[in-house]
């Protein structure tokens, strides 16, 4: 990604402090309503799950820095989600993502696309491959 002006070291800063509970072994994304006890956020920290949070700090990029939504996307989301794929990490989500427009379902449509995980409708899981060729059902 581009970093325009912001070093790598003040990048890494705000990726390291929006990553939560980034020991669980399930990944939470979903939508972020304020102050929700549907917001992903908040069932994340409800269920212990990782989950990444800018917080304010997603309009400070966008303000003083002046990178989009898009461009914040590519800049933190996507190296977020590579690192839990990395991982071999699940995913839940709060909300349904098929279809779902925003980064809600860039993320989906992200992680489908590596070819590493399954659908899980019911569950609105997905889940890693290799483990179901582990586990299976």
């Amino acid at each position: 990604p581009s970093y325009k002006d912001i070093s790598f070291e003040d990048w890494d800063e705000y990726y390291s402090r929006s990553v939560k509970n980034s020991d669980a072994d399930t990944v939470m994304l979903g939508k972020y309503y304020k102050r929700s006890s549907t917001c992903y956020t908040t069932v994340a920290e409800k269920n212990g799950y990782t989950y990444f949070d800018m917080g304010e700090d997603w309009n400070v990029w966008k303000n003083k820095y002046g990178y989009t939504d898009d461009e914040i996307y590519e800049l933190f989301n996507k190296p977020f989600l590579e690192d839990q794929i990395n991982s071999g990490k699940d995913f839940v989500f709060s909300h349904d993502p098929v279809g779902a427009s925003g980064a809600l379902g860039k993320e989906y449509n992200y992680l489908m696309e590596t070819g590493k995980y399954i659908w899980d409708a019911s569950n609105l899981r997905l889940i890693h491959i290799w483990k179901e060729c582990w586990y299976g059902d």
